[in-house]
Formats: structure tokens, C-alpha cells, sequence
């Protein structure tokens, strides 16, 4: 390791460490403070963060566990014990807000890229603020939820669509890439299936796998295991790793039903370095003055105000599962905050631009710009901090009225 990487991880090791202490007193995101302290001190301010190979790795490590951990909360059981009503609400809330999306941009000239990035969903910040205002079980919460889980699901394939195009514009070259990609999903199959079998001829031995108490943590080693197999298959078939990450978690979640204590191990790895260390470099590659001299402000405004529209309109679909208007209105701000699907547009359709430069393609419309990549990545950081903000006022509070197991304890 060189003297500018172990300083480099210095620096973010204390970041990581004390940003969301920080960011938890002033009900902000964690990752949007992430993001701004890997600008500050990043080579364009403060210079005590440097990229290198040794940062990017593990930023990439960072990212890779992230989506993990998003597929791995894919889980549809539940929501189709909470009947049909609620998924169908959720299902027309994903088509308003793609169609409304897609015209809106069509209209206004907007290339397909930022329209991914407005029109992107993400659970993460929105099962946080719920869970902390114990509104998960609520029926805003499982609406949201309902939402959340389809919507970050269709984004990524969007994504991964997004990236083929991109790469292989002639229709053969295409057609060769998306049966690549159905080979993994072909290999996942293969996989649930032999574990399923697995899990059927000797349970006690998988649960032995997942329980707490196992010191070797086969359970962590798996899940891991899956993560960088499918990772590497993603790379040798020349899809986005994101998408491979992504596919690992949503197969361990559905093949292990009881994953609760692995999953806890893997966000506690994941959220207490690996993430952070993520959203920070994520920080370091943002130039603040050449972006802010460089930005077009109307265009930012616009991608702000369709992010927005686009999802709180289509929200009011949500009245017809009996939530207050307050509560229709706190859902699509919290919808609007795709913070990690945001930056993760910004940062493959950066990555194609400089891959189509480099190969001599020039300015080919490839991907996103460095201009709109820090446009992109403002609006995620602006929306990160505003619709929580004002979800947070619309919410009512459970968490004030919920029993204090202690009280209890001693009235008793």
C-alpha cells in the first residue's frame, strides 16, 4: 500500500466512523454526508483522500455489497399476504410514474440516461425514515414498501438494458448480450433449484448455516461467496457488475427464507465500512467548482421538478388504499430520494462516456457527461436532503405514542 492510499484510508475510516453519528443529530442521510466529506477533502479541495486503485477497489467492493443487500430484500411473500389491492396500487404507480417519465422526457429532449436517473426508485432512504417512525407495518408503509421493491427491481434492469445499449448498438451484438444475460439468470435458476434441494433433504444442516452461533459463519461466507461469483460472471459476460451483485442478493433472499441473521451480518459489514467508503470516494470524484462553473442550472432545475412530479402525482393512486392526503404526499417525497440508484446512473453512464473516449469514439452520446454526471449528482444530493426533510414533517410519529418496554417493566 502506498503513503497516499494509507492516508487515504485514514481519512475515510474516520469518516466513516463519525458521519453518521453526525448526520443521525441532524436528520440528514448518512450517505449524503458521505458524499460531501469525500468532496471536501477530496483532490479538489482539501486533498487529503487521493484516488487510486487501492480506493476504487474497495468503493467498487463498497458498491457491489450495497446491491446486495437491496436484492437481498427483495421479497414479494409478503406483500401478496397484504392482498392483491396493494400490489395493484403499486403496480399502477410504477406505470404512471415510467410513462409520465418517458413523455415528460420525450418531450423536453431529455436523453435516456437522465430520464433513468429522475424516474429511478430506491427503498433505501424511505424504509429507514418508516422504520424509524415505526410505519412499516402501517398501510403507508407497505405501500411504500410495495412500491419501493418493484420499482428498484425495474430500475436495475433498466439500468442493465441501458448499459447494453450502449455498448453493443448493432442489433446482432445486442441479441448476443441479452442472451448472455439470460445465462445468469439461467445459472440462478439452476442454483435455487439445487439448494431448494438441498434445503429439502437436510434442514437441519442448513440451519445450522444460517443460525448466529456457527463460529465459522458459513452463512456470511456463502452469501459473500455468491456476491463475487456472480460479480465475476457479470464481468466475464460483460454486464454491469451492479447487476450481478444485485441478482446474487435476490437469489440468496429467495432461497433462504430464514436469513434474517446473515442479513443482519452482511448490512452490518456492508453499512459499517464497505458502504461508506463507497459514498465517500463517490464524493472525491466530484469536482464542486468546475461543476459549479459548468452546470446548467435550468437543466438541473428541470431534472429536480420532474423527479419530483413524477413521483408525487402518480402517489395519489395511493388514496384508494384509504391513506390521508398528508400521508399520499410523504410517500412520493420519499419515493423522489433515490439516492443510491441516482448516484449509481451517474456513475455507469460516467463510466461508458470515459470508456467511448478512450476507445476513440469521442463525444458518440455514449453514456453521460462529466457535466450531467455532477448534475446528476447534485440533484441526488439536494433531493436527499429536502424530501426526507419534508416527509418527515408530513409523517405522523408512532414512535412518540409506542410503549416504553422499561415504563412497563418498572410500573410492574
Amino acid at each position: 500500500m502506498t503513503t497516499a492510499a494509507a492516508a487515504s484510508l485514514f481519512w475515510i475510516a474516520i469518516g466513516a466512523f463519525a458521519l453518521p453519528m453526525i448526520a443521525r443529530r441532524l436528520r440528514a442521510p448518512s450517505a449524503v454526508g458521505e458524499i460531501l466529506y469525500g468532496v471536501a477533502l477530496g483532490p479538489s479541495v482539501l486533498k487529503l483522500i487521493s484516488q487510486s486503485d487501492f480506493t476504487d477497489l474497495m468503493a467498487q467492493i463498497g458498491f457491489a455489497i450495497l446491491m446486495f443487500s437491496a436484492g437481498m430484500e427483495i421479497d414479494f411473500a409478503p406483500l401478496r399476504k397484504r392482498g392483491s389491492k396493494t400490489l395493484g396500487t403499486a403496480v399502477i404507480w410504477t406505470i404512471l410514474a415510467a410513462g409520465a417519465s418517458v413523455a415528460l422526457a420525450l418531450y423536453l429532449g431529455i436523453g435516456p440516461w437522465p430520464t433513468l436517473a429522475v424516474c429511478a426508485v430506491s427503498i433505501g432512504l424511505a424504509s429507514v425514515l418508516l422504520r424509524e417512525k415505526r410505519l412499516l407495518p402501517e398501510p403507508i408503509g407497505q405501500v411504500t414498501l410495495a412500491v419501493g421493491l418493484i420499482g428498484e427491481t425495474l430500475s436495475i434492469l433498466a439500468l442493465t438494458v441501458l448499459d447494453f445499449r450502449a455498448k453493443y448498438p448493432e442489433p446482432a451484438m445486442f441479441a448476443m448480450a441479452i442472451g448472455k444475460f439470460a445465462g445468469i439468470f439461467i445459472l440462478a435458476y439452476l442454483l435455487i433449484r439445487v439448494f431448494r434441494f438441498i434445503i429439502w433433504w437436510a434442514p437441519e444442516k442448513v440451519e445450522s448455516v444460517l443460525a448466529g452461533a456457527d463460529p465459522l459463519e458459513l452463512g456470511v461466507r456463502l452469501s459473500v461467496a455468491l456476491l463475487f461469483i456472480f460479480v465475476a460472471l457479470s464481468a466475464y459476460v460483460e454486464v454491469e457488475p451492479i447487476l450481478g451483485a444485485f441478482l446474487a442478493g435476490a437469489m440468496f433472499g429467495f432461497i433462504f427464507q430464514e436469513r434474517e441473521v446473515v442479513a443482519e451480518k452482511i448490512n452490518a459489514m456492508g453499512q459499517g465500512f464497505f458502504v461508506p467508503f463507497f459514498f465517500i470516494v463517490v464524493g472525491t470524484h466530484f469536482n464542486p467548482f468546475a461543476t459549479l462553473k459548468s452546470i446548467r442550472w435550468e437543466e438541473l432545475g428541470v431534472l429536480a421538478l420532474l423527479a419530483l412530479s413524477v413521483k408525487v402525482f402518480p402517489s395519489l393512486a395511493f388514496l384508494r388504499v384509504g391513506l390521508k392526503l398528508r400521508e399520499v404526499l410523504a410517500a412520493g417525497l420519499l419515493l423522489a430520494a433515490p439516492l443510491t440508484l441516482t448516484v449509481a446512473v451517474a456513475e455507469v453512464g460516467a463510466s461508458l462516456a470515459e470508456s467511448a473516449h478512450q476507445a476513440g469514439h469521442g463525444d458518440a452520446g455514449i453514456g453521460v457527461s462529466a457535466e450531467m454526471q455532477g448534475s446528476l449528482l447534485l440533484m441526488a444530493i439536494i433531493m436527499g436532503l429536502v424530501c426526507p426533510f419534508l416527509a418527515r414533517l408530513l409523517l405522523p410519529d408512532k414512535a412518540e405514542a409506542a410503549p416504553d418496554p422499561r415504563r412497563e417493566k418498572a410500573a410492574s
